[in-house]
């Protein structure tokens, strides 16, 4: 893949320049929210044009009213049914060989009609430097020392952001004798993590997020709605927003993880426009653990956690991050219910 550079810089390929790239992402795709969440917090949504998948189909990702990016604007004026596919072809020809894996981000270069970079890791990285003073908001996400947040990243990679993949998918796709890693290597991850936050507010010391909480909040923010029950990682200390976004006897149950989540509600509300919420159903399409009738989690309690104060700044303390579901229980069971099931997700 290849690199923006700053704006200015003589001879270079690819230059930060408003209007010229275009964002394709995934609402449920963890890596791609990553990079929305990064466009968002540098204010570059007037500099980075974007679109949002609808999902997956047999064709892979698509778009289904199509997509405003040149050169396939055609199919938004038409409401044409847009493949994130095309862009790989058009990028390189080759790719209609099928030997290329259509992955999500993709970051476009409008001027070329070359793919940059699929990679979320280096776009975050590109947005948060070369794309920096072209934001509204250039202080949004740090990278301070950009060799420790590689190894700070590489770090949660390997012990949590991946492993979730690792230990559900397999579970998820062919049933429980499928299992590549045990979920105890998550439950260790959160463990770590619970106990980091405790002593400070984000992943890496100082007052604002870097791009490794990005990354880390893209993971956190699906737990409960998708990878505890879809991916069955049931163990460990229960959910992270709440105890079981199946089962409202809990809801007054302390919460397993509470300096996690209130990390958790401290990110959601500077990328709350970045979450979208029912698309994370989409990985009951593929479940073979639980039955097809199965009923989804309740999204809407979920959310109303995610919306309480976080009681999260410079100073450590203990914040009771679980006494408002008593209240929230009553409010909640009053409230009609959609009955939302795999069947009908299909």
């Amino acid at each position: 893949m290849e690199e923006v550079m700053p704006p200015g810089t003589a001879g270079a390929k690819h230059v930060a320049e408003a209007g010229r790239y275009h964002l394709f992402v995934s609402g449920v795709c963890p890596w791609a929210s990553s990079c929305r969440s990064a466009r968002h917090l540098l204010g570059l949504e007037g500099v980075v044009s974007m679109d949002v998948a609808d999902g997956q189909s047999g064709a892979g990702w698509v778009l289904l009213n199509g997509t405003a990016c040149s050169p396939w604007a055609a199919t938004a004026a038409s409401g044409t049914p847009f493949y994130l596919h095309e862009v790989y072809r058009a990028s390189d020809p080759l790719c209609a060989s099928g030997t290329t894996h259509i992955t999500m981000p993709v970051l476009w270069d409008k001027h070329l009609n070359i793919i940059v970079s699929n990679d979320s890791w280096a776009i975050v990285k590109m947005f948060a430097t070369a794309f920096r003073t072209l934001g509204t908001a250039p202080e949004g996400v740090g990278l301070g020392r950009e060799e420790e947040v590689d190894a700070v990243h590489k770090q949660w990679s390997a012990t949590l952001l991946n492993t979730v993949y690792q230990a559900g998918v397999p579970l998820m796709m062919r049933g429980p004798e499928a299992r590549e890693t045990t979920s105890d290597e998550v439950y260790a991850s959160l463990d770590e993590l619970e106990a980091l936050l405790a002593t400070q507010r984000f992943v890496m010391e100082g007052d604002e997020p870097t791009a490794v909480d990005l990354f880390l909040f893209s993971k956190l923010i699906r737990f409960d709605v998708a990878f505890m029950h879809c991916m069955g990682l049931h163990g460990g200390r229960g959910g992270i927003l709440v105890p079981d976004s199946t089962d409202q006897s809990k809801a007054g149950t302390q919460l397993g993880y509470p300096n996690v989540a209130d990390y958790t509600r401290d990110m959601y509300q500077r990328l709350k426009p970045c979450v979208d919420w029912s698309s994370f159903t989409q990985y009951y399409r593929s479940t073979k653990l639980l039955p097809p009738t199965a009923a989804l989690p309740d999204i809407e309690y979920v959310m109303a956690s995610a919306d309480q104060p976080h009681g999260r700044g410079g100073e450590t303390h203990e914040v009771d991050s679980y006494s408002w579901m008593g209240d929230r229980v009553a409010i909640w069971a009053q409230s009609p219910k959609p009955s939302y099931t795999l069947e009908t997700q299909r």
